[in-house]
């Protein structure tokens, strides 16, 4: 997870820098995807059988996708506490 947060984090700042979502859609994107991502890797790991190569990427997907809900929810405080 923390490989994917990085550049997730980037991800949401550009974003909002940028000026293509407001933070508030920027946020409930983000927690959106976080949520449906890790379900969606989870369904697919059940679904895997004993493929020990699928299901380690089946849980390496279910948990890095993870990193999304960090991205939208620290998106707010992070904006809030940057110094210039």
């Amino acid at each position: 997870m923390a490989v994917v947060a990085i550049p997730v984090g980037w991800l949401s700042d550009k974003v909002i820098s940028k000026g293509y979502l407001t933070t508030t859609v920027a946020r409930r994107v983000f927690m959106g995807i976080g949520c449906v991502l890790p379900a969606a890797g989870l369904v697919w790991l059940s679904y895997s059988g004993c493929n020990f190569p699928l299901v380690t990427a089946a849980l390496c997907f279910a948990v890095g996708s993870n990193a999304f809900v960090y991205a939208g929810f620290y998106v707010r405080r992070n904006r809030r506490l940057r110094i210039k």
